[in-house]
Formats: C-alpha cells, structure tokens, sequence
C-alpha cells in the first residue's frame, strides 16, 4: 500500500482472503495498481495472470522514464 501511495506501479496478489468485502476494501485502487485475486476457481491461470500484471506495471515504469528522456 505504501507503493500505491506513492504512486509506484505494483502488483499485488490476493489469495486465501475470507470475504469479497476483504478483498474490496484492502486492495489497492490506485491507476498503477495490478491486482491478481486467486480463488480455487481460477488458481490453474493465477500465475500467467501475474506475469501479465508484471508486464503492465513494468510498462508504466519504462514507459513513463522512455517518455522523460525525449
């Protein structure tokens, strides 16, 4: 959280949360914010679904630093 609040792009992972309300209200919500909730329903593609997240937090890094250099 205390990337989100610093405007940093992240990925979390959420698995084994008691409720949807836990979920809603602990994840972060900020724009560069990645969030993979694994349940036992979707646990076979969590890992694909991670790699994803880390490839758009990656592009919002080098994205935004390719941007600042030109």
């Amino acid at each position: 959280h205390v990337a989100a609040a610093g405007n940093v792009p992240l990925v979390s992972i959420f698995c084994g949360y008691a409720s949807q309300r836990m979920f809603s209200r602990w994840r972060p919500t900020t724009v560069d914010s990645h969030v993979v909730a694994v349940d036992e329903n979707n646990r076979s593609t969590a890992i694909e679904r991670t790699l994803r997240a880390i490839e758009k937090a990656a592009e919002a890094v080098w994205g935004a630093s390719r941007g600042s250099t030109s």
